[in-house]
């Protein structure tokens, strides 16, 4: 009684765990896709605005120590940095969904 019990408990847990793995393959798969994209969208910035961009996220420089390495005013920078993250914003934004009705 205990060997088909046994094996169809074994059975379902192992569908579980492939179901599970291939979740986690979907989700990296689409994690790889989109730094994929966010990586062309700043490479496509203008150099001024992706400097400021990688000094300030990628190094964590503050904005005043961006200012002294670029040797520009910290309102040059902030105004840098966030046109490329509107830039960033506008191209990475999901298309807005249709309303419903």
């Amino acid at each position: 009684m205990s060997g088909p019990f046994l094996r169809g408990r074994l059975a379902k847990a192992y569908r579980r765990f492939v179901r599970h793995v291939n979740w986690e393959r979907r989700a990296r798969r689409l994690a790889d896709a989109e730094a994929a994209v966010a990586g062309r969208v700043v490479a496509a910035l203008q150099e001024d605005q992706r400097t400021v961009l990688e000094l300030a996220y990628f190094e964590g420089l503050s904005l005043v120590e961006i200012g002294e390495r670029l040797a520009v005013p910290v309102g040059t920078v902030k105004s840098r940095l966030s046109r490329a993250l509107d830039k960033l914003r506008a191209t990475l934004q999901e298309p807005p969904r249709a309303a419903a009705g």
